[in-house]
């Protein structure tokens, strides 16, 4: 009997509405409509046992045939390569007649096909898809396969291959230029705006800035593709701002303040209530787990993970070895500077596994003039070579509110470690 031997899965499939129906459908299964009640299943189970389910007919076939190499011929030879079947597909398509017999007049010149850098599985997929088509031939030249019958064809394929890379370079580097003028016409719109202003406002670092990463968008081209950019809110604490960053690669919190000394004593502060919040949870949990004796031996398990009261040492203690070691030529009282140069502390996090960097690092920022509305700034990453910021302009008056910086602690450093693995 069918319905007793039915799957979870497919149970739960027949339940949903029109599923029948477009079994019927594809099987080519004419019924009258007064056969079908409820959610059709008795119709389904009548058909079944008559095998009217036993093949689907030659026309749904052909059409899904049809359809699939639609689908194959609009997609772009480097994209399909990467995707499942992809390779298998590419070589029936451009190299095999509809029975699957190879056929020299689809595509005669051949094809220069991009293959994936990531995946050296997905080029080896291709070679042995193109293994399968008696002689059919193959070249690799660098991220290209060559893709032919012949060495004629090679040649061509190699030919046409250096042209549409052209092609594509020259089309990328439009669209590089063109998000450039629109991240610097949005700036201009908003100097513009500062026209209208003129006398009514107070200006403030408050605000959003687009950044310029030349050394990230050298190495992560990708981010060429994103607005990188710095939110600067007002703090709870007069003469300190909070900020969010976002390069693409890395995200996190910062604190700046033109007052070196009162930078790093909000830092302190900030730090102390994140351990103590952290305290408190430790606290609520063990006595909710009224498990002492495995406490006890994992705080003294010396392989253990540090803890959350070691993490804010060791990044207090960064921040402030870090922070004497970018400002050497500095006294130990130092005074407020100049109120366009800016002290900056920040922690990130790794957009790609998540790894948090939980150490305080210092940096600065440098406003260009008394309307805040461009800087320069000189601010490290620990995963990436050189500067990450060379320059931020301001396109609004108003930052969004980011994370929070215990967000950014040795607690969380830790969790997210641990989590990557599970």
């Amino acid at each position: 009997m069918f319905l007793p031997t039915m799957t979870a899965a497919g149970i739960r499939a027949i339940r949903k509405e029109g599923f029948v129906k477009s079994q019927l459908k594809h099987y080519g299964i004419q019924y009258d409509e007064r056969e079908f009640t409820g959610n059709g299943v008795i119709l389904l189970k009548k058909r079944l046992e008559a095998g009217q389910f036993d093949t689907v007919p030659a026309s749904i076939l052909d059409l899904e045939q049809q359809l699939r190499r639609e689908w194959v011929g609009g997609r772009k030879l480097g994209d399909l390569v990467d995707t499942g079947s992809g390779p298998d597909e590419l070589v029936n398509f451009y190299f095999l007649d509809s029975t699957g017999n190879a056929d020299k007049t689809t595509t005669p010149d051949g094809l220069a096909v991009p293959l994936p850098r990531h995946s050296e599985y997905r080029a080896s997929l291709l070679t042995k898809a193109i293994g399968k088509v008696p002689g059919l031939m193959s070249r690799r030249e660098g991220d290209t396969m060559l893709v032919a019958w012949d060495d004629s064809g090679i040649a061509k394929a190699r030919e046409a291959g250096q042209a549409a890379a052209r092609e594509a370079a020259e089309a990328l580097k439009r669209k590089d230029e063109a998000r450039v003028q629109s991240r610097t016409d949005r700036h201009e719109s908003y100097l513009h705006s500062l026209d209208s202003k003129a006398g009514k406002v107070d200006h403030s670092p408050a605000g959003k800035y687009l950044l310029h990463c030349e050394g990230i968008e050298n190495e992560w081209p990708e981010t060429k593709k994103v607005d990188m950019s710095l939110d600067i809110r007002m703090s709870g604490q007069t003469g300190i701002y909070e900020a969010s960053f976002d390069v693409g690669v890395a995200e996190g919190p910062m604190q700046l303040s033109t007052d070196q000394d009162a930078l790093e004593k909000y830092i302190v502060d900030l730090e102390n209530s994140s351990q103590d919040d952290e305290d408190d949870e430790d606290s609520d949990q063990d006595d909710e787990n009224s498990d002492e004796d495995e406490a006890s031996e994992l705080e003294n398990d010396d392989s253990a993970p540090f803890t959350a009261a070691e993490s804010i040492i060791n990044a207090d203690a960064a921040h402030k070895r870090k922070g004497s070691e970018r400002t050497s030529g500095t006294t130990k009282k130092s005074k407020p500077t100049s109120t366009l140069h800016f002290y900056t502390a920040y922690k990130s996090r790794e957009t790609g596994e998540g790894e948090i960097d939980y150490e305080a690092t210092s940096g600065y920022l440098t406003f260009k003039n008394d309307q805040f509305s461009t800087f320069s700034a000189s601010l490290d990453l620990n995963f990436t070579s050189g500067k990450v910021v060379d320059l931020g302009r301001k396109i609004s008056d108003v930052g969004r509110v980011g994370e929070d910086w215990e967000d950014y602690s040795g607690a969380a450093y830790e969790y997210a470690r641990v989590a990557r693995w599970r």
